[in-house]
């Protein structure tokens, strides 16, 4: 059954296996990383488990190995921020807590899995603790001590993979333990059935040494590595636990990496200047043989050995492939664009500088000197670094990068400028900028410098352009053909928004100005609502604009915003259609309070065409800004801004006028009191929207001088609109308000004297109007 299969030890082992290797999927995401760690630790609820002299326990295995290869990977990461070293530190003394408890508490098989995952991606300086713990275990053994069969196992190949340093050096003092282990092992009985776990590490020891040296394939020292473990295999019984273990070690010495598929690029060029195929090929002939491949008809053999041959064949070819293709680079000098390509998608920047030469690297000189070097030769470097074109060497940045930043406030806010503007096709860089987008967050490490650099297109800008939310027509400083030989750097989506949304949620508590900064720029990377994206696109910025929608807007009412330009930038980046703003609310409800900030918000939707009926918002704003008098005073600028905006021919104009009179109107035919309140916003917002669409000016008048103001311009309008039907409607609607109170019916009375009297005399009652 389906539940059955679910549960069965195979496809559990497959998916704890899978969750420990997401590792550099989510480790630069750090609340998940933490939430994947968590679950990796969860302590063991059986205390029966399987002996591993009878079978490994394959699910215990999975998640030992699991939780050990996520916590080397976040160890040995190349751009570790604090918070990650924090978490790695937090797992590993946890694995080595529960591989210090009896033997009775923790499963062989899981032990085994902890140290064979710690040693996929061990580095002995950033994991002393476990590289320490695995010698211990060895010296034990060789000590006759009682060690649990996992640990001991599993120290045989954290200590071979972690006796290699970056700079290629071995540890001497862990060879020689590795080669008493591994002689002890041969004439121990109890571990015969095991005793790949001793000679397969070592092999891959004494391959590691071997690619360091000066020697290639063809000579004496690499037959001699093969042949110990040919005449095993050609003359040992055919089901020999020691014959398999050659076949495996065959491999390693082949450049088989067992506990991981991801390939070192340093490691490999140099494998691959070494690479002999004429060497190689009676060892392969040999394998084949084993594994029953050979055209001619093999012997039947040993069915387990022959299987573990014909898997290793396939490692070795897949291996010799990638030496192939890495010498036929390194004899092109890569003069192949697409080769270059290739190693470009293919590789990362390693940690440290160790593969620089200390005497002809100009890099390592200056990088080496960083911690004696005085802050005006730090202010000189990253001056120069910040002007070099690029692409940069492919070195390790971060680190750097963290020392240099950490001087000075300039120094700091040179590095994120350097980062910038590089780190589009430097990973290391990339990293560099996302810690320091993550620690500017933190009030105590940052400032207003800091933030104005943050917000914009240095911080800001840059994460939404890798996410693929590029700025249109923005200035590109690339050098001509490096599109061609360089892998340009990307983040998820997912990562994206997770950052995003934790800037949004503190931008409240930036200096305005940075909140400006920040919206502006957001503004400038996002498209239009209506603008064709794929799916993928559409719905993170769906999702961006949500985000602003509910975690920022609210609180410009919460804080009663005065900022035009912000609450502008707002609109423009987290709303796409008027009716956001109102969710269940009515207009009427809705447009009681925060009058300015509600005035600009509609004002933007009108000027962005965000709204079905645009025209209609802007109309059912002027009529209540009509009704709340003096509430409305700091509105009717932004609202005669708008409509000078909109109207840009004469025709719009007259038609803007007509719909202020009718909102005049709405309101002397709904409210209460109505008559003074059209009386006041005579001399207020109507003064102003004529201004703005004749002059082009807000005035600053004095007081009394507006109303008169108002009549005048209006009499104005109705001579302009002469011979037109716009004419008549306007005089239409100022008869009507005439008739509505005798507040209004003087202005208004007046403004008909002042037309021209051709202008007006077609109306019935224009004769009671001029004589009352």
């Amino acid at each position: 059954s389906h539940s059955a299969h679910l549960m069965s030890e195979e496809v559990q082992f497959a998916a704890r296996f899978v969750l420990g290797h997401i590792a550099t999927c989510v480790i630069s995401n750090e609340s998940l990383a933490k939430s994947v760690l968590d679950t990796l630790l969860d302590p063991e609820n059986s205390k029966k488990f399987r002996n591993i002299d009878t079978a490994v326990d394959l699910v215990q295995f999975a998640k030992g190995y699991a939780a050990g290869h996520f916590t080397a990977t976040m160890a040995s990461w190349p751009t570790k921020t604090a918070g990650l070293d924090a978490l790695a530190k937090k797992g590993m003394y946890k694995l080595l807590e529960d591989c210090n408890k009896p033997a009775t508490d923790i499963s062989e098989s899981r032990a085994l899995g902890i140290m064979m995952g710690w040693a996929s991606e061990i580095n002995s300086q950033d994991m002393q603790e476990v590289y320490w713990f695995g010698k211990e275990m060895l010296t034990g053994y060789l000590e006759g001590a009682n060690i649990n069969k996992g640990l001991l196992f599993g120290a045989t190949w954290v200590c071979a993979k972690g006796a290699l340093s970056d700079s290629g050096v071995l540890d001497q003092e862990t060879l020689q333990l590795l080669e008493s282990v591994v002689a002890q092992a041969t004439v121990d009985a109890n571990l015969a059935q095991h005793y790949y776990h001793f000679a397969v590490p070592f092999a891959q020891v004494s391959h590691s040494q071997f690619v360091h040296s000066q020697e290639d394939e063809n000579a004496p020292i690499f037959k001699s590595l093969c042949a110990t473990h040919l005449d095993l295999i050609e003359k040992d019984n055919q089901s020999s636990h020691y014959r398999i273990a050659s076949i495996f070690s065959l491999g390693s010495i082949f450049n088989v990496n067992y506990l991981s598929s991801i390939y070192n690029t340093e490691q490999l060029v140099m494998a691959a200047q070494k690479y002999s195929p004429i060497a190689r090929k009676p060892v392969l002939d040999k394998l084949m043989f084993v594994a029953g491949l050979t055209g001619n008809r093999s012997p039947v053999g040993n069915l387990k050995s022959g299987r573990i041959a014909a898997s290793v064949c396939g490692q070795v070819i897949e291996a010799t492939l990638n030496l192939q293709s890495g010498l036929e680079n390194e004899q092109n000098h890569l003069s192949n664009a697409e080769h270059k390509l290739m190693l470009a998608s293919a590789s990362s920047e390693p940690k440290t500088l160790a593969r620089l030469n200390k005497n002809t690297s100009f890099i390592r000189a200056v990088f080496d000197r960083l911690e004696s070097a005085s802050q005006e030769e730090l202010l000189v470097l990253m001056d120069s670094l910040v002007a070099t074109p690029g692409p940069l060497p492919a070195v390790n940045w971060f680190h750097p990068m963290q020392q240099v930043s950490s001087v000075s406030e300039s120094l700091y806010t040179k590095c994120l400028v350097f980062a910038s503007l590089h780190a589009s096709t430097s990973l290391s860089l990339t990293e560099f900028l996302l810690s320091q987008l993550s620690s500017s967050l933190d009030p105590q490490k940052s400032n207003h410098n800091v933030h104005s650099l943050i917000v914009g297109e240095t911080g800001l800008g840059w994460m939404l352009d890798l996410a693929g939310l590029t700025r249109e027509n923005a200035a590109k400083n690339t050098r001509r053909g490096m599109s061609s030989v360089t892998k340009k750097t990307s983040i998820s989506d997912i990562r994206l928004l997770e950052m995003f949304e934790l800037y949004v949620t503190r931008l409240p508590d930036f200096e305005l100005e940075d909140q400006r900064t920040f919206l502006a720029t957001l503004a400038l990377h996002l498209p239009e609502p209506k603008a064709e994206l794929d799916e993928t696109k559409t719905k993170i910025v769906a999702a961006i604009r949500t985000v602003v929608l509910r975690n920022y807007i609210p609180t410009l009412f919460e804080r009663d915003r005065k900022d035009v330009e912000l609450i502008q930038n707002a609109v423009e980046c987290g709303i796409v259609d008027v009716e956001q703003l109102f969710e269940s609310e009515s207009m009427e409800t809705w447009f009681v309070d925060h009058l300015f900030v509600k005035t600009v918000m509609l004002s933007q939707i009108h000027r962005l065409k965000r709204a079905n009926q645009p025209v209609k918002w802007m109309i059912d704003v002027i009529t209540r800004l009509v009704a709340q008098r003096e509430k409305a005073d700091e509105c009717w600028p932004i609202v005669a801004k708008v409509i000078g905006e909109d109207a840009t021919v004469t025709s719009d104009k007259l038609s803007w006028v007509i719909r202020v009179l009718d909102a005049f109107i709405v309101v002397g035919t709904t409210y209460k009191e109505a008559a003074a309140t059209i009386e006041y916003s005579i001399g207020t917002g109507l003064y102003l929207i004529l201004s703005v669409l004749w002059w082009q000016v807000i005035p600053s008048a004095g007081e009394g001088v507006e109303r008169a103001g108002s009549g005048y311009m209006l009499s104005h309008v109705v001579d302009i609109a002469k011979g037109t039907t716009m004419q008549q409607q306007i005089i239409k609607r100022m008869y009507k308000m005439i008739e509505l109170s005798t507040e209004t019916k003087s202005f208004f009375t007046s403004v008909i004297r002042q037309c021209q009297e051709k202008s007006v005399t077609n109306e019935s009652n224009y004769i009671d109007v001029i004589t009352s």
